[in-house]
Parts: structure tokens; C-alpha cells; sequence
């Protein structure tokens, strides 16, 4: 039999044991730490280093979060060319989020895709224009490829135009896959786009691939989530142009003008209403705003209004998915639900004919008829016998038998509240349901009445009887108002309208399957929130009947239980109103109101008496530091008691019980001397006042005299004793934890948290504010669902809107409202193919704008001089100056020359940022005037033909001038004759020969031209064929026209006539000659002869005749050579190499001969 290895147990014992291994490592690794050092030190360094890298691309300007509690939609932006599927990985995306199916992608259409997040997806068509609105509202754009044709010129135009204005996420999705037949050739096809796409926007970009269609028009549902998933979860940085900035993408557009003024002129401006989510910063009431692509205008007036598509209210559930119910979509424009929004109409589909004719609506609205009809009684007859009872056992009583006399005329409205309960429970059986449940339904009332102390609320159990706690409850609400709708409550005072109309439709809140339960009191109670608002009259002296309404209900003691039990001790004091519940007492059957922990902590406060003012100061003025404190409270005094410790006698040293506990039988481990609690007290209090010459850890024992080995021992028990006590007591107050080392905090991160902490303030000073008042404040935040009025609209804004162009209404701040010059620093793109030219007009893209200029480019000087280029450098920056509506600093830019989509080349001529914004622009050119002497002296000389006035002469005095031989003079006065003629002094003679320039700078005036690009105003046929004013060289090209005969004649270069000098010889004198050195000596040589040609041999006719047999020997042995050559080489390649050898031969020879 074959033996097998003993199985080991496994269990504590293993645990055991691997915890002695671990423990005898680390001795080990204490006691000869050399032996585990690192083995390989480069490799770890290597590891460090990389690791640390790691860490610092991970370092970015960390930037306020200010992101609401409800944020807006995502706005997700699908880009691409046409026919690349856009349309389709929309629809895909909705049937994905939320189970609906759509007709036909147009306009915004927004989805809840998550318990947190909405997305708003926008497609954008392949119009430049509106590629450029998208770019700087977008927040993820999903870049469509088709993977068949590859990437085309349209992408990488949009990529650039994100690159200027802020480059949001950009996911990009390959298409039509499917047409790639082979495997190879898709992965050939994937690796190089992947490649492609991560060059343009950085590595590791995310790309996704739909391989065709799966369900009818709609993408594989796998790669269908697999792109929901990511835009799900995506994070977005803020992007500094829109964080500083209101905007709001309109999903709806309502045309508010008169019909008849419309009639009568077609033409006329239009009052608008526009709908959507405003983002970015909050929206103030009468602010301005752009509209890119027709101009700017003034809110007239904004207001919030409810959310059509709210984030899911979980509540308790805040795990777990969302259900179907919480999927919602808004597409007004893309007839979902059955409701179309149009630019002048709203459409709902009703099913045809006979959809009115269903049985189950005609029987529900029969029954309810039905019962409004059947009803005998009014409201007030049944509130007068409805029953309620306190003890289960009891017989209802009527709210008849709890009338309260009170002779007091101000506690009339306690008496109706106190009346108001008997009119809650109108059976046994509900009243059985009361427990101690929190409510689950209807909080929305109590939050609408909070002026009404007396009120209880009344929670149900879990019954399966729900028809009567629904009826119960519709009992209560009926009093409630009643309580309400008196005039001499005050309580309903501090209601608002809003408030009010929300208290009316609570009743509208429960379940449709409770309607036909409700019978008539359901009418009745519709017909008691008929309020007139006259009779209210809430508005009057609202601040005196706030404040005596809240001392009123402060000091009221008069409730229900007092009135039923009297004051008996077993029951406590409730004030509250709003909110008790009954609680039921097992021990006497009684149901009881009981009153919750937060309304337990709620201080009553009593109206202060100004005659009393003084007292109450003195009284409270020893809460505060500046008062007088007990001397156990004291810390002036807590800190000298240390000196009054010595005085003490060791009996006199009481500790109390607490600090008993931190004195314990003390065993020294050095010489094994136990020491006592007493002992212990005796050395600390001793040692006190020596505590001050001791440094912490070290030992005293030091500073004794080594001879005095007793009196050393003494002090080193007292260091131990008294470092022992101060341990436990800072172990048992909690103080050691601050005592551990902590790790630092880098300097990122105190930015961060710093940048936190100031968010969180500016959230928390609007929290307590309210609705109303926040709003008027703060304006409207980011997240609400706003509706804007507008005047003085175009009419042909309303009248060719196309959802498929986006509409945007972009805030403007101050400084953006004005016109001046702008500079920036612009660089042709590399992909244009030409240069830019000065004044040519540019359609410029500048923050929500977009217009038409023509810029002057110029460079800086390193004297801070701008001088005027008449082109842009080819591959450098330039600065540029054009007028132009102002944009802040550091927005960026981009120029185009032309718009249309029928062009083959790239369309962004450059892109910038703007340096700085001016009312003036300082830019020179240099300018070169010539001028030739008319009359010369000593130092001083007569030019004309520079100038030609006077006028002219007199600007320019003082002026340096110089002469082409570098001779330096000055303009001084003008002379009469001839006009424009001036005297000229030099630093040395001139000759009448010289020409004298000056050296000057000239003005340079910018074209105040700028044109707004108002392509929303046009037909959608023309607006991708819009060209806006033409370049001069355009115009020459389209005209045939050529450049000289449009141009200043003095602008052509015309041919130079000199005029001929006859100089006189240079003659040196004789007595300089002999004076100089030979080498500058003048020398006079002979003319050289010519040489003499050599004379030429002739030959006899003996050598002629060697002359030629050696030719004719050297021609036979080349001619042997290539024949050898020729057998060698047979193919054609060779054939054709040999004739060339044959050909080069032949010249050879006919070149010799």
C-alpha cells in the first residue's frame, strides 16, 4: 500500500503559527536591517522615479466646483459629416436610456440617464456655423467617423474649433464597420484611426466601434451601452468661458405677439417666450444676452417654472436602480407623447375619432357626476357630524360637545384650532390605525402649514384596509383648511400664493385608484379651497402680525391635553402643534399625543421688555469671555494654581474620585521598588514646581551628583511617576491622538480643500434664504427650468426656426456690452494655404459672437512700438487689432475667410486669444521721405523735394535726418522759396550729389467695420452658402479684373532714372604721398601686355597615320569589351543599360573625331 503524506491541519493553530513567523520577520528585520535591505537599488530607483511621475501628470489648476445640488443636463453634442449616422446613435441612445423609441432626432432632446445625472443630446448638422455654437455649450461631444471613408475634413475643422474655445470631452465613434468585410482590415483600419484620433486630442482617448445595425434603425444594443455607460459616469473640468458665464440651450420657443399685428404686418418684431435649463452662472432678471446668429437683446422678464424632466425623488430608496417610471424624456420637438412643439403651435395627437369613445374614462367621469349629484349635505353639515373619540372604549362624540367658552376675544383662533379636532376621524376604525409611524404621505401639508400651532398630525399603520386611512385622511384635510380659511387666523397670514395653490392641489396628490373611494367629499373638498383672496387679506401689516403671531404661539399653553386631561403631572406639557402624534399608553388605553426630538430641542422665547433691557445684558454678561468666571473656570486662575500646589501638604491633596483612577500601583522595572497611590500623589504634587527645568524625555538623573546614588534614584522615580500620570491623562481625555505624527498635506491639496471650504460658504449663504427672496438675489442658479420673455425679436427669427440649428442665449457681463478695438495674438493655421492680408474682412468667432471684421496685423517692436505687417508671418505668431464688440482677456478665437461648405480647403484661416481690449490703437508704419540739396555750404545745406508745404516742414522740425553717406544733420526752419523747402545742418560738408532721407513712422487707422453674422435670419437653403464680404483678391478673381488698374498709382513700382555724375579724378598731393607708408602710397605699374598665343604643332603625315591605327586598335578592343558584356547580359533591364553604354560610346567618338 502506498503511503500518502500527512495532511496538515489548518484552522487557529496555522494562524498562529504564521503570526510567530511574522513577528520573529520583523525582529529579524530590527536586528540586522542590513541583511534586508533593497537588492537591486537602480531598479528601485527606477520604480520611484517612474511612480513619482505618475504623481506629477496627475497634478492639474485645481478649480472651484460649482456645481448645484441639481445640476443641469449634460449637454452631449453629436458631430460628424453627413450620412455618418448621428441621427441613429441618438435614437439608440433614448431607446437605451429610457425605453421610447423615437421618430426623428430634431432639437434638444433631454433624458434622465441616472439617479444624478440628465443628459440633453443636441446633434449639429454639418454647417460651420453652428459647429462653432455647439463647441461652447457642448460639455461631451460624441465625434462621428465613418470608418469606411476615414476621417474627413469637417472633424478636423471642429476639432480645432474646440481647441479655441475650451476643447470639452471628446469621445469618438467609429460607424459602418460592417462594410469592412475582412477582420484583418478592420483592425488595420482601427489601429490607424485610434492613432490618428489620439494625435489630434491626447493618448488614451476614448473610442468606441458600431458594428451595423441590429434592430431595424437602431445600433447593437451591446454597443449601444457600451457608449451609454460611458457618458453615464463621464466627469467634466469646468471649462472657464462657461462657469463665468449664463447661458441656456432653448429646447422650446412660444411666439407671444398680438395675431393681429402679425396680420396686418408680417415684418413686424415679435414678443418671444423661450424654455430651457440655464447653465453656467446663475441668470439674473433684465440682464443681457446674445443670441449668436441674430444679436443681442434684454430679458424682459424671466421666471422658473417646474422642471420638465426632474431628477428621480428617491427618498428612503437611494439604492437600486431606477425604475421606468423615473425614465422620463423631453423632446418637444420631436412629438413625444403625442405633444409636438412647433415655432407658432402646439400639436397633440389625439388618437383619431374614436378615442374619446373609451368605456373605462366615460364610466369614471359618469360615477364622479354621479356622486357630486347624489350629495345631500353641504361641507359644513358633514364637518358638524363627523365623531371623534380619545379612549378606544368611548362613544364618538360630535365636534358639538368640544365647544371651549373663552371670554378672551385674541385666542379666538386657539378656540377654532382647538375645534378643528374633533372634526379629524369620522369612525372607530380609523382612529384604530393612529400609531407612532412616521408619515410617508402627504408631508407636503405640513410643510404648507406651519402657522397652525394646533394642528396634529395623525400617521396610519400599514393596513391592508387602505380605503379607510385614505378616507380618514380625507376627513382631516377638510379641517385643516377650515382651520385656515378663517379671516381671524393669523396664522394663514405668512402663506403665500404659491403656497396656497400647492396647499389646493394636495388633494390631487394621492392615487388614482383612491377616486372612486372619495365619493362626495372629494367635491366638497374642492369646492371649500375656493378662497377668495380678498377675503384673506394676508398682504396687511404682514412684519406686526409675524412677530405677535410667534410670541402668541411661544407663550400659549392651552392645548388639548390640558383642556381633556387638566394639569396632571403624569402627562407632559406639549406646545407644539404641527408636531405630535398619538401615541398609545398601554398601561390606561389612553391615546396620547407625544412630541418628537426635534421639537424638543425648540427654545420658547418671550418678547423682550426694553425697561428691563439693562438687567438682561448684566445678566447674561458672565456667558462671555470678557466676564467675571469662577475661580474652578477660571484659566488665569487654572494656570497659577501650580505655585499654590508647593503650599499644600500631602494630606491636604485631594484628588477627587477621578483622579484616583489615574494613580495606580506603580512597579519599577529597574530595581523593583513598588510605589503606592499615595506615593505616587506625594512625588507629583513635590515635583511641580521642578517640572519647568525638565526637558521632556530625557532623564534628570544627569544633572545629580554621581556621590548622591540615593538622592539620583529619587529624582529618576519622580521623572517616571510623573510622566506615567501625565500619559493617563491625556490617554483618557482623548489628547494623544493629537500628539501622532500626521502626514503633511502637499500643496495641491490645501488648494483644493482651500477651494472646497470657500465653495461650501457660498453655498450655505443662500441656504436659509427664501425661494422668493433668492432669487431676486442670487438670480436664477444653474439647474432651473427657466422661461424667458423677450422683445423686439425679428420676425424672421420666428418665422424660419429650424430645431436643427441650435438656439442659444448666452449671458453677457458688463464689460462685454460695449464696441473698441481688440487686440489679439493670432497664427495662421498651418492648413491654410495662404497667407493673410491686411484689411482683408475675417469672420470671427469671439466668445458667444460671431462677426465679420478686417484686422490690422502687426508685430511689437523691442521698444514696445507696433508696426503694421502687411501680411501674417507664415509660421510664426503675430498680434492683430480690429474693432469689435469687447471680450474679457484671454478668450479665444478663431478667423475664417469663408463659410460655405463648397470649398475643397481647409476653412480656419487662424486662430488667437485676446491680449488686450482699447479705445485707441497705436499702430505705425515706417515711412521714408527723400530729398536732394538745392544749395550747399560749410555745414549747412538748402533740401528740397521732401516736403510740400511749409505746414509740412514745420511738423517735422528738429527732426534727424542723414545723407546715404551717413553724414547726420537736422531739419531746421523752412525757407520761402521754393514751397516745401527747408535749411539742413550737417556734422560735416555734404556734396550736391548726396540724397538726404528721413526716417519716420506713420499712423495707421484701424476700420472701424464690424457686421454681426445673423445666419439664424436667414433660409436654411442659404445660410451654408453665405460668403459675406469678399476678400480683394476674391473680387479680382471672380471679376477678371487685374491689379493695376484698381490700385494707387503711386503704389507701382516705376523704373529708377539716375542721373549721371562725372566725378574728377582723385589726385593726392605730393607732400602727402611722400608722408605716407609704402603700402598707401600710390604706385604706377605698366600697362601688361597680352600674351603671347602658343603656336600650333602640325603633324606629319607619318604620325597622322600612327595617330589613327591606335584609334582603330582602341576601337576594336571597346567593341570586344561590349561584346563580352552582351553575353552576360540577356534581360531587358541589362539591354537597355547596354544601349546607353553604346550611345555615350558613339558621342565619344564622334566628339574626337
Amino acid at each position: 500500500m502506498k503511503a500518502t503524506a500527512k495532511e496538515t491541519k489548518g484552522g487557529a493553530e496555522g494562524g498562529k503559527q504564521q503570526k510567530k513567523r511574522l513577528d520573529s520577520l520583523a525582529v529579524r528585520k530590527a536586528r540586522n536591517p542590513k541583511a534586508f535591505a533593497i537588492n537591486a537599488p537602480k531598479s528601485a530607483e527606477r520604480r520611484f522615479r517612474r511612480k513619482q511621475d505618475l504623481q506629477e501628470k496627475k497634478f492639474h489648476q485645481p478649480l472651484p466646483d460649482r456645481t448645484p445640488l441639481e445640476p443641469p443636463p449634460v449637454i452631449v453634442a453629436v458631430v460628424g459629416p453627413p450620412k455618418v449616422g448621428k441621427s441613429t446613435l441618438i435614437k439608440s441612445l433614448v431607446k437605451y436610456f429610457t425605453k421610447h423609441g423615437l421618430g426623428s432626432a430634431r432639437g434638444p432632446i433631454t433624458v434622465v440617464s441616472g439617479k444624478k445625472r440628465r443628459v440633453t443630446f443636441v446633434e449639429c448638422n454639418n454647417d460651420i456655423h453652428s459647429m462653432l455654437d455647439i463647441a461652447k455649450v457642448a460639455d461631451l461631444v460624441l465625434l462621428m467617423v465613418d470608418a469606411s471613408f476615414g476621417f474627413e475634413m469637417e472633424l478636423f475643422e471642429f476639432l480645432n474649433i474646440c481647441q479655441s474655445h475650451g476643447f470639452p470631452k471628446i469621445m469618438a465613434i467609429l460607424t459602418h464597420l460592417d462594410l469592412i468585410k475582412s477582420i484583418a482590415d478592420q483592425k488595420k483600419v482601427k489601429k490607424t484611426m485610434k492613432k490618428r484620433f489620439w494625435t489630434e486630442i491626447y493618448k488614451g482617448a476614448k473610442l468606441f466601434f458600431m458594428y451595423g445595425l441590429a434592430q431595424g434603425d437602431l445600433y447593437n444594443k451591446r454597443d449601444t451601452q457600451k457608449v451609454a455607460q460611458a457618458v453615464s459616469v463621464m466627469k467634466f473640468r469646468p471649462l472657464s468661458w462657461q462657469t463665468s458665464h449664463p447661458y441656456v440651450l432653448v429646447d422650446r420657443i412660444e411666439d407671444l405677439t398680438d395675431p393681429e399685428r402679425v396680420r396686418r404686418d408680417r415684418d413686424t418684431d415679435r414678443h418671444v417666450s423661450m424654455y430651457g435649463y440655464v447653465r453656467g452662472n446663475p441668470l439674473t432678471a433684465k440682464s443681457e444676452v446674445h443670441i449668436p446668429g441674430c444679436g443681442d437683446f434684454k430679458i424682459k422678464e424671466v421666471s422658473s417654472i417646474p422642471d420638465p424632466c426632474p431628477l428621480p425623488q428617491r427618498g428612503d430608496r437611494q439604492k437600486g436602480r431606477i425604475n421606468e417610471k423615473e425614465r422620463l424624456i423631453y423632446a418637444p420637438f420631436c412629438g413625444v407623447g403625442g405633444v409636438l412643439c412647433d415655432k407658432d403651435a402646439v400639436y397633440i395627437e389625439v388618437g383619431g375619432s374614436h378615442s374619446f369613445t373609451s368605456r373605462l374614462a366615460t364610466q369614471e367621469s359618469d360615477n364622479l357626476v354621479g356622486k357630486i349629484l347624489e350629495s345631500k349635505h353641504t361641507i359644513d353639515d358633514k364637518m358638524r357630524r363627523s365623531e371623534f373619540k380619545f379612549f378606544k372604549d368611548q362613544v364618538s362624540e360630535t365636534d358639538d360637545k368640544f365647544v371651549f367658552d373663552d371670554d378672551d376675544d385674541d385666542d379666538d383662533d386657539d378656540d377654532d384650532d382647538d375645534d378643528v379636532i374633533g372634526e379629524h376621524v369620522d369612525s372607530d376604525d380609523n382612529l384604530d390605525n393612529y400609531t407612532k409611524v412616521q408619515p410617508k404621505k402627504h408631508n407636503q401639508s405640513e410643510r404648507l402649514l406651519p402657522q397652525c400651532s394646533l394642528l396634529p398630525k395623525y400617521h396610519f399603520d400599514d393596513n391592508p384596509n387602505r380605503k379607510s386611512n385614505d378616507r380618514a385622511l380625507d376627513n382631516i384635510m377638510p379641517g385643516h383648511l377650515e382651520a385656515l380659511g378663517d379671516e381671524e387666523d393669523e396664522g394663514l397670514d405668512d402663506l403665500s400664493d404659491d403656497e396656497l395653490a400647492e396647499l389646493a392641489s394636495i388633494e390631487g396628490e394621492d392615487d388614482e385608484d383612491d377616486d372612486d373611494m372619495n365619493g362626495d367629499d372629494d367635491m366638497d373638498f374642492e369646492n371649500e379651497l375656493r378662497v377668495d383672496k380678498s377675503e384673506l387679506q394676508w398682504k396687511r401689516n404682514l412684519n406686526e402680525k409675524a412677530e405677535m403671531n410667534f410670541y402668541r404661539r411661544q407663550n400659549d399653553t392651552r392645548n388639548i391635553q390640558q383642556l381633556v386631561y387638566g394639569g396632571h403631572s403624569g402627562y407632559k406639557n406639549i406646545h407644539s402643534g404641527l408636531s405630535f402624534s398619538l401615541e398609545e399608553d398601554p398601561n390606561d388605553n389612553v391615546m396620547r399625543p407625544t412630541e418628537n426630538s426635534i421639537e424638543r430641542t425648540i427654545e420658547r422665547f418671550k418678547p423682550i421688555d426694553e425697561d428691563n433691557y439693562e438687567v438682561l445684558i448684566a445678566s447674561i454678561k458672565d456667558k462671555f469671555v470678557t466676564g467675571k468666571w469662577d475661580k474652578d473656570k477660571d484659566a488665569f486662575q487654572l494656570l497659577n494654581s501650580g505655585s499654590e500646589m508647593d503650599e499644600c501638604d500631602d494630606d491636604d491633596a485631594d484628588l477627587g474620585d477621578d483622579d484616583e483612577e489615574a494613580f495606580d500601583d506603580f512597579e519599577d522595572l529597574e530595581n523593583g521598588k513598588v510605589f503606592t497611590q499615595d506615593e505616587q500623589k506625594k512625588v507629583m504634587f513635590s515635583g511641580v514646581q521642578d517640572g519647568g527645568r525638565e526637558e521632556d524625555g530625557m532623564d534628570v538623573g544627569g544633572d545629580i551628583d554621581d556621590e548622591d546614588d540615593a538622592e539620583a534614584a529619587k529624582q529618576r522615580m519622580m521623572k517616571k511617576i510623573r510622566s506615567k500620570a501625565a500619559f493617563d491623562s491625556q490617554y483618557d481625555s482623548g489628547q494623544h491622538e493629537l500628539d501622532q505624527p500626521t502626514e503633511e498635506k502637499t500643496f495641491f491639496e490645501a488648494q483644493k480643500e482651500k477651494l472646497t471650504e470657500q465653495a461650501e460658504k457660498n453655498r450655505a449663504v443662500f441656504q436659509g434664504l427664501d425661494e422668493d427672496v433668492r432669487l431676486q438675489v442670487e438670480g436664477h442658479r444653474p439647474g432651473l427650468y427657466v422661461r424667458m420673455e423677450l422683445e423686439r425679436i425679428p420676425s424672421k427669427l420666428v418665422d424660419l426656426f429650424d430645431p436643427s440649428y441650435p438656439l442659444i442665449l448666452g449671458g453677457l457681463n458688463s464689460g462685454e456690452l460695449g464696441e473698441g478695438f481688440v487686440r489679439v495674438r493670432v497664427k495662421k493655421h498651418r492648413w491654410f494655404k495662404r497667407i493673410l492680408k491686411t484689411r482683408d474682412p475675417l469672420i470671427i468667432s469671439m466668445g458667444w459672437r460671431r462677426f465679420q471684421t478686417a484686422p490690422i496685423y502687426h508685430v511689437m517692436d523691442d521698444n514696445m512700438r507696433n508696426r503694421a505687417l502687411k501680411y501674417t508671418p507664415w509660421h510664426l505668431h503675430c498680434m492683430a487689432t480690429f474693432w469689435a464688440p469687447l471680450a474679457p482677456q484671454g478668450t479665444g478665437l478663431v478667423a475664417l475667410q469663408q463659410t460655405d461648405e463648397f470649398t475643397q480647403d481647409f476653412r480656419i484661416a487662424a486662430t488667437g486669444v485676446v491680449m488686450e481690449l482699447d479705445k485707441s490703437a497705436d499702430i505705425v508704419k515706417k515711412l521714408k521721405l527723400v530729398g536732394v540739396p538745392m544749395e550747399v555750404f560749410t555745414k549747412t545745406a538748402f533740401i528740397k523735394n521732401m516736403f510740400t508745404s511749409s505746414l509740412e516742414v514745420a511738423k517735422f522740425e528738429n527732426t534727424p535726418i542723414r545723407t546715404v553717406s551717413g553724414i547726420r544733420g537736422m531739419i531746421k526752419k523752412a525757407i520761402k522759396n521754393p514751397d516745401g523747402a527747408f535749411r539742413a545742418t550737417f556734422e560735416d560738408k555734404i556734396l550736391m550729389s548726396d540724397i538726404v532721407f528721413l526716417r519716420t513712422w506713420y499712423h495707421v487707422d484701424v476700420p472701424k467695420f464690424c457686421i454681426t453674422v445673423k445666419t439664424l435670419l436667414m433660409p436654411v437653403e442659404e445660410r451654408d452658402k453665405w460668403r459675406g464680404a469678399r476678400t480683394t483678391g476674391q473680387i479680382r478673381f471672380e471679376t477678371g479684373a487685374k491689379a493695376t488698374n484698381s490700385t494707387n498709382p503711386d503704389s507701382i513700382y516705376k523704373p529708377v532714372a539716375r542721373k549721371q555724375f562725372n566725378f574728377r579724378p582723385f589726385t593726392i598731393p605730393k607732400q602727402l604721398q611722400k608722408e605716407l607708408p609704402y603700402k598707401d602710397k600710390p604706385k604706377f605699374i605698366p600697362k601688361q601686355e597680352d600674351k603671347i598665343t602658343r603656336v600650333s604643332a602640325i603633324k606629319s603625315d607619318e604620325e597622322k597615320r600612327r595617330l589613327e591605327a591606335l584609334v582603330m586598335m582602341s576601337t576594336i578592343q571597346k567593341d570586344r569589351m561590349l561584346k563580352m558584356i552582351e553575353k552576360k547580359f540577356n534581360d531587358k533591364e541589362k539591354k537597355e543599360k547596354l544601349m546607353k553604354l553604346k550611345e555615350r560610346r558613339r558621342k565619344r567618338t564622334t566628339t574626337k573625331a
